[in-house]
């Protein structure tokens, strides 16, 4: 009923650890289970206790018995890669982009063409990362929108990236925010109802602050940045 009225909690338990080591960091996404054909949400997580790997969630409501059905799968990322954020092509083609805990320092990718069933080993982007939380966005056109500290060694830099190719190529359309010794980061993005585009991260680690922009806007910036 739109959220008026709520049935009971239900405690998921995906681990043996006292169920605290399974974390969430991106959106959900709206795809079907396998088995069983419910359908219902994937949830980007990630493990985090004597290992660091990505996975995903899946959730459905049955509707013979109205019960919660969850099963979670792993992502192929190893302990190096982690907080998957996800962007999807269409029910069955996603592209998921990693926080990466490696020397490598450089945002991982992998892609799925069968709905998240199953992931290709994760390779890098000429992006950089310091170890830190990227967050993806579908736009129009199959055109990827990315929000990520433009490091290697800092959160200080906060920026945004376009990709037209599903993340072979990166166009840099905006800087969020640039200050010596201080952290922006931990970026989540959702469109709303009227297509605005709700983007909220870390400032300075004392605020949350949110941005509200347009698929215009981003396109301009596209165009702005190759008229350069």
């Amino acid at each position: 009923d739109g959220g008026q009225t709520w049935s009971d909690s239900q405690r998921l338990t995906l681990s043996p650890f006292f169920n605290i080591s399974e974390l969430v960091k991106g959106r959900p996404l709206p795809l079907d289970m396998e088995d069983g054909g419910e359908s219902g949400f994937a949830v980007p997580i990630y493990h985090e206790c004597l290992g660091y790997f990505p996975e995903i969630l899946w959730i459905a409501s049955s509707e013979k018995n109205r019960e919660i059905i969850y099963r979670k799968s792993r992502m192929a990322g190893g302990n190096a890669f982690i907080q998957p954020s996800i962007a999807t092509v269409d029910s069955k083609w996603a592209t998921a982009f990693y926080r990466c805990r490696s020397q490598a320092k450089r945002i991982g990718v992998a892609r799925t063409q069968d709905g998240g069933q199953t992931w290709s080993l994760p390779g890098i982007l000429a992006l950089p990362n310091p170890d830190s939380a990227v967050d993806a966005l579908p736009l129009s056109g199959g055109r990827i929108l990315l929000a990520f500290n433009d490091s290697q060694n800092s959160r200080e830099i906060l920026r945004l990236a376009v990709s037209s190719d599903q993340g072979l190529h990166w166009i840099r359309i905006h800087t969020l925010e640039n200050s010596p010794k201080q952290e922006f980061s931990y970026p989540y993005m959702m469109r709303g109802r009227n297509g605005f585009i709700h983007l909220v991260y870390t400032w300075k680690r004392k605020r949350i602050k949110h941005v509200v922009f347009n698929e215009a806007w981003v396109h301009h910036q596209i165009k702005r940045r190759l008229r350069q």
